[in-house]
């Protein structure tokens, strides 16, 4: 299971069978768990999915421009750099 980001999102083996479940519980939990994200990297870059599916690029437009990203990166994006209020602070407390 790990090869498809963390096991705290609940992602069940189940789950994983289900094409594109995956990155859709991930999304719906770093947007549940607002405004808090804590992401922790390890040495792996993490699973790239073969196709994102329709469901997931009509509830997130911003997917189609990372294609070929990572489902740990795409869950950064989402929790950090597409959070104006957090982009925002991490700007203002780094400069």
């Amino acid at each position: 299971m790990d090869r498809y980001g963390p096991a705290l999102w609940g992602v069940t083996e189940e789950e994983e069978a289900e094409q594109g479940k995956v990155l859709e519980i991930i999304l719906d939990e770093v947007e549940r768990s607002r405004p808090f994200f804590i992401g922790i990297l390890g040495e792996s870059y993490g699973s790239i999915p073969d196709d994102i599916p329709e469901d997931a690029k009509f509830a997130h437009p911003w997917l189609q421009d990372y294609l070929e990203y990572s489902l740990t990166a795409l869950e950064i994006i989402h929790g950090v750099l597409r959070n104006q209020f957090l982009h925002l602070k991490i700007i203002r407390d780094v400069f």
